[in-house]
């Protein structure tokens, strides 16, 4: 029996496999949506053949049979289709989405319990095998590599194998004396014979390679281009691919080795490009060398990122500190000394925070690029049609933001394509294209991220959504007829409602769109909604880029300081008792032809007065859907604070998002600006 540290290092393995696994698969979704669209894409083929002979072999090397055994079948399926032997049908595309599906099953088993046994491959085997079974009772195609006798095949290999060495040794002369004419016609001659050869005997891969090189060396020999380093390096890297390709056929009578990388090279040297560019199309995605990233431990980053919240707090302390010493010894040189340290480790700090930061920010591209195969299984499962754009996927945001967005990303797309676009019938009689248009984006605004689901289906009625709201007991009638359309979408994010007059597969299981609020929420972010009836919907969610370090505006309000989230601040405003008004017992101010509610932080949090002036300040927040003012007695400033978690006890603190550590070593509350939105 293994001991616990050789458990604890299996452990490691496995958890490096599973991740790597995952990027595989949630390539290998985006892969298959895009060749069910494109039909045969050869590099689109490769790419996907490349993926499951990864995910074969390392699955291989830690004896995970089920999870070998169905990828090995499946990639002899692609291995077809690559050839040309099989067309990408809609039987052949629902075996491969359906064994991805599986895969990821096979994975998750592996995540939480180590091991792949428990979930069926057998039917999908199965499936493939039957896929591969036609190919027997189907005549070879005239482009099909025919079988090749056994004398023609060895006077190739023999012919083959001498060019190959002169072209080497022809190479090597070539970089020496660049400008002899009779050594470029003998380099080309070479090419073009193995060109001819390989063809002629169904061998693509070397042909193509050759015909490749042939290029190069025709504009060589025109002086289109010139012979330096990067053009040798080039043209010996394919000559090393023609070696392999040759070895392949050799032994095996076919070619095995992928020229996907030798023919970048090729492209890389024709547009001219630098060295470090060919070395890189050299290299290509799985090449060992200079290793550019590494994986890390969530776990890790997440300490590192605590140590750092704590050296800013500690920062902030001796800020603080070097204040009061500063105006204590002005002038004295310990003073002016400490200053100038305090000053460096501050910029320190702030470098290393940035630095820590941007370590845990990732693509949203990672969520969204799930996204085509979600909505091409619901058109078929709804009978709809519908395209998917997607914009801004090299946004970043902070990892955990990621995985806590993909639920109410998933949910959106959902309502998009049940509720929002509409039967391909029904849109060619109201004058639409047959296929809708879902459009996911994201872009950076400050320190938020927006991500935006737009369609151009129906739209919402708004009349229902009233009726709904009041048929629930949410609202009474005079206070529906009271709201204008914005006001009126945002209520379909209340708990438990749903315009829904019946529940389908696609859309989920009647829950509605509360659930994202919810989850967005416990982000510190905020959703809206907007829509036109008969045009389409618009949900937009914005969420902080990380949600461990902000800036905040810091608030007095009594004795006590709070911190609001600056991201949440639109602005600051100083108002007297004359300015302040109540509404149906409620109090607002009237802020440039707006009037807006007003929340009491004092009255909130049951803070005692203190001597407090006539004039307060309101702090309005919100978004440009909807905004919020918070009196407060004063504004202390701007600081950055890290947010420290209340704990059990204090968790569910209503309109608390957390805590932070002042310089000056006092506890300030986080205000919750999504719930203060609640209250006004």
């Amino acid at each position: 029996m293994p001991d616990g540290q050789e458990l604890e290092h299996f452990d490691e393995i496995v958890s490096e496999f599973v991740a790597e696994m995952q990027e595989l698969l949630d390539q290998l979704d985006e892969d298959l949506v895009q060749l069910e669209a494109e039909g045969g894409n050869h590099e689109l083929l490769k790419e996907i053949f490349r993926i499951l002979h990864t995910i074969k072999g390392t699955s291989g090397f830690l004896n995970f049979d089920r999870i070998q055994l169905l990828a090995h079948r499946l990639e002899d399926l692609l291995a077809q289709l690559k050839d040309g032997r099989l067309e990408v049908s809609q039987d052949v595309m629902d075996v491969l989405l359906a064994g991805a599906d599986r895969l990821k099953g096979l994975l998750g088993k592996i995540r939480e319990e180590r091991t792949d046994e428990g979930i069926e491959v057998e039917d999908l085997v199965a499936s493939v095998e039957d896929l591969l079974k036609r190919l027997d009772e189907t005549p070879p195609k005239a482009t099909e590599r025919k079988e090749v006798d056994t004398e023609l095949l060895g006077d190739f290999l023999t012919e083959v194998q001498e060019l190959l060495d002169g072209l080497e040794e022809h190479l090597v002369e070539l970089e020496a004396r660049p400008d002899d004419p009779e050594l470029f016609d003998e380099i080309f001659r070479a090419l073009h014979t193995i060109k001819g050869a390989s063809g002629f005997l169904g061998f693509s891969r070397m042909s193509e390679l050759a015909h490749g090189a042939e290029e190069v060396l025709d504009r060589l020999r025109k002086g289109r281009m010139s012979m330096d380093r990067n053009v040798m390096d080039g043209l010996l890297a394919v000559l090393d691919t023609l070696r392999r390709l040759f070895r392949d056929i050799k032994e095996e009578g076919e070619e095995r080795t992928d020229i996907g990388t030798a023919i970048s090279t090729l492209e890389a040297l024709l547009e001219g490009k630098a060295l470090e560019e060919v070395r890189k199309a050299r290299a290509g995605p799985g090449a060992l060398g200079a290793v550019e990233t590494i994986r890390v431990n969530v776990k890790r980053l997440d300490q590192l990122m605590d140590l750092v919240g704590e050296l800013v707090l500690n920062r902030n302390r001796l800020l603080q500190l070097n204040g009061e010493i500063g105006t204590k010894y002005r002038g004295e040189r310990i003073a002016e000394e400490l200053d100038l340290a305090t000053s460096h480790l501050d910029l320190l700090t702030s470098e290393l925070q940035e630095m820590v930061i941007k370590t845990r920010m990732v693509p949203v591209g990672r969520v969204f690029n799930k996204f085509p195969r979600l909505v091409r299984d619901l058109c078929r499962a709804s009978g709809k049609e519908a395209r998917l754009v997607m914009e801004g996927q090299d946004t970043e945001v902070d990892k955990t933001v990621i995985e806590e967005i993909g639920d109410p990303l998933v949910h959106l797309i959902r309502n998009a394509v049940d509720h929002g676009i509409e039967l391909p019938e029904e849109r060619e009689k109201l004058g639409k294209p047959r296929e809708g248009l879902i459009r996911l984006y994201a872009a950076q605004e400050g320190n938020r991220i927006v991500i935006g689901i737009e369609d151009d289906g129906r739209g919402m009625d708004a009349e229902k959504i009233k009726r709904r709201a009041i048929e629930r007991g949410l609202l009474s009638p005079d206070e529906a007829d009271r709201m204008d359309d914005r006001t009126i979408w945002n209520l379909v994010f209340l708990p438990g409602f749903s315009t829904a007059d019946k529940v389908t597969d696609v859309s989920g299981r009647g829950v509605g769109l509360d659930v994202v609020h919810t989850n967005v929420n416990k982000l510190n972010g905020s959703v809206s909604l907007d829509s036109i009836p008969g045009k389409g919907t618009k949900v937009e969610i914005r969420l902080p880029l990380t949600l461990a370090i902000i800036q905040g505006l810091v608030v007095r309000v009594g004795k006590e300081l709070y911190v609001v989230p600056l991201s949440s601040v639109e602005e600051a405003v100083r108002v007297g008792p004359g300015d302040i008004y109540k509404i149906q017992r409620r109090e607002v101010i009237r802020l440039r032809d707006t009037v807006l509610p007003l929340v009491r932080l004092d009255r909130l949090f049951e803070v005692p007065e203190d001597g407090r002036e006539d004039e307060e300040y309101v702090v309005v927040i919100g978004t440009k859907e909807r905004r919020v003012g918070l009196v407060v007695d004063d504004l202390v400033g701007q600081e950055e604070v890290v947010i420290k978690s209340l704990g059990k006890l204090l968790r569910d603190t209503p309109a608390i998002a957390g805590a932070t550590i002042r310089g000056d070593g006092r506890v300030c509350l986080i205000v919750d600006v999504n719930e203060m939105m609640t209250l006004a």
